[in-house]
């Protein structure tokens, strides 16, 4: 019976010890990533003030995000957006997380902005292809954008 139990402690302990490691290296990799999603989308606030939503569409979305949209359709609801919000004045970053799929890597990350006539909370989803990253979401949710 002895045996056992300190077969079954050792079992245990080697689980945590992976387990950890693990989760080490999902850290890791996702710090490592970071710098180069927040170039993203400092790129992508810094087009959407300048309001070139033909650049944001054409350079900075995936494939799949463009089949599910037109550009006309695009270009209207980043006008409204920009119309009824106003200069982004602050970002603050969420939540995050990073997803390994079978077809890629993903990063999830949640902004909450303060533009000249109302607060935001924005969301990206975001698929690595290199060293880059491609737009394949975006979901912004503000009252502001209710109002007439």
């Amino acid at each position: 019976m002895k045996k056992i139990l300190i077969g079954l402690g050792l079992v245990f302990l080697l689980s945590i010890v992976v387990f950890i490691a693990f989760c080490g290296f999902a850290f890791f990799q996702a710090n490592k990533m970071m710098p180069t999603a927040q170039n993203f989308i400092d790129d992508f606030y810094k087009q959407l003030d300048n309001q070139n939503y033909g650049y944001i569409y054409n350079q900075l979305t995936d494939e799949k995000f463009r089949n599910s949209i037109s550009y006309e359709n695009f270009e209207k609801m980043m006008k409204s957006v920009y119309q009824k919000l106003g200069k982004i004045k602050d970002i603050k970053k969420g939540a995050w997380k990073l997803n390994y799929m079978t077809d890629g890597t993903y990063f999830n990350i949640q902004y909450t902005t303060t533009r000249g006539k109302g607060a935001a909370v924005e969301s990206f989803t975001l698929k690595q292809y290199g060293e880059s990253w491609r737009l394949i979401f975006y979901n912004i949710n503000s009252q502001a954008l209710l109002n007439p």
